[in-house]
């Protein structure tokens, strides 16, 4: 894809479009600064922060001029993600419908001794949908830019620079890169996980998700088993920890998965 030409306005050619001389100066500053701006916004990375931001922009100022820039060749990375139907407002519905590839009237929670289904909406986006829903939003505007592979070396607040050396403007500029490490020793812990989609050999037999089976071995801080029903024969299993550690050794989780599924009767393909 191509990007369009980036250029900034400045108020000497401002001045010159208009016939009256020095009339430019009585242009309100915010359209000035408009003017000067090759995009109301610029989103700096293509994760889920963003990419919302992206959608309710579009849904509320259908007008704007979005640039978003992601340094890897796709938004959203390799991830799923869920939410409870009662934590979105009814006015975010209508946009965030078109991400759900899944949906299920409620969801379990197990603990040891103790068992709840809970009757409630439960959805699922892929990252697959979430980068092809995102990149229509911004592409299908003609005054909207989608730059995919490309590095960041600075950010203002109205301004990005870019690993070419290319200066982009904005009327506003969101850093929606990631999380800033956390301090040594900061009163703070760390949600760890990994997960498998596997296919199994006969179907799960599962309704809706496990959202919590606390029912596991509990090692390396509190541990529990996420579970979604992907399609009869298709699950997503996640090995998850809450720990003061960020630690996560990949091939005991996978272990410890594989395990899971053996104890719910599940062989994997």
């Amino acid at each position: 894809m191509s990007m369009r030409t980036l250029r900034h306005v400045t108020p000497k050619r401002v001045a010159r479009s208009i016939t009256s001389p020095g009339w430019y100066r009585r242009i309100p500053a915010p359209i000035i600064h408009r003017l000067m701006s090759d995009f109301d916004y610029v989103l700096v990375g293509g994760g889920l922060q963003n990419g919302l931001i992206a959608l309710a922009l579009r849904a509320h100022q259908p007008g704007a001029r979005i640039a978003l820039i992601e340094r890897d060749g796709a938004l959203g990375g390799n991830h799923t993600w869920c939410f409870h139907g009662s934590h979105v407002d009814t006015g975010a519905r209508t946009w965030l419908e078109p991400l759900v590839v899944n949906r299920w009237p409620g969801y379990r929670i197990l603990f040891p001794g103790a068992e709840h289904r809970l009757e409630e909406s439960y959805s699922r986006i892929s990252s697959k949908r979430f980068h092809a829903v995102v990149s229509e939003a911004i592409e299908g505007h003609g005054d909207s830019t989608l730059l995919l592979d490309t590095d960041v070396a600075d950010v203002g607040a109205d301004w990005v620079r870019l690993g070419s050396g290319s200066t982009v403007g904005a009327m506003a500029v969101i850093d929606g890169r990631g999380a800033v490490p956390l301090q040594p020793n900061a009163p703070s812990g760390y949600q760890k996980f990994l997960g498998l989609e596997v296919e199994l050999e006969a179907p799960h037999g599962l309704d809706v998700p496990i959202i919590m089976d606390a029912t596991v071995e509990q090692v390396d801080g509190y541990r529990f088993i996420y579970v979604l029903p992907l399609d009869d024969r298709t699950v997503l299993i996640e090995d998850t920890y809450f720990h003061d550690s960020p630690v996560l050794p990949a091939e005991d989780a996978r272990l410890r998965i594989h395990g899971y599924a053996a104890t719910r009767g599940w062989s994997i393909s």
